[in-house]
């Protein structure tokens, strides 16, 4: 199905993306992803993202 959102991708670039991917559960993870996970930050080339937030309600 091709939308104005949809993008096709290469086979290669799929074949990769779906190689890279992995689920974990939570619990899964380690005390060092956790804390890899709470230090995280985005980096500031993509503040202008927040923008994409500003009315979302939870």
């Amino acid at each position: 199905m091709n939308t104005p959102e949809s993008k096709e991708v290469p086979a290669a670039d799929d074949q990769r993306l779906k190689r890279d991917r992995r689920v974990v559960m939570p619990g899964e993870l380690t005390e060092r992803q956790i804390a890899a996970i709470r230090i995280a930050e985005v980096p500031a080339e993509f503040a202008h993202l927040d923008n994409e937030l500003a009315d979302w309600n939870p």
